[in-house]
């Protein structure tokens, strides 16, 4: 997730959300599974304070179709703390 977290400093969230639909849809795991592991390692993030964990699994999150979690990403870049701050 590493390089669509990155790719938020040079593109829109919603121009990298397409991007990352194409690993999620391929992932060896069910969209339900996938989901709750992304919820836990978002958790992970923010408890570590490591706010690339917690953007890229954010955006996990709002690929399998949960779109309050971009709440999250917004958050994020309107108070000045995302993805050009990684």
């Amino acid at each position: 997730m590493k390089d669509y977290v990155s790719s938020l400093s040079l593109k829109p969230r919603d121009a990298v959300l397409p991007d990352v639909s194409s690993p999620v849809v391929n992932a060896d795991m069910a969209p339900q599974q996938l989901a709750k592991t992304a919820e836990i390692c978002l958790s992970v993030g923010y408890r570590t304070d490591d706010i690339s964990v917690a953007i890229g699994t954010a955006l996990i999150v709002v690929a399998l179709g949960e779109k309050p979690y971009a709440e999250l990403l917004g958050h994020h870049f309107s108070q000045g703390f995302g993805a050009g701050s990684i």
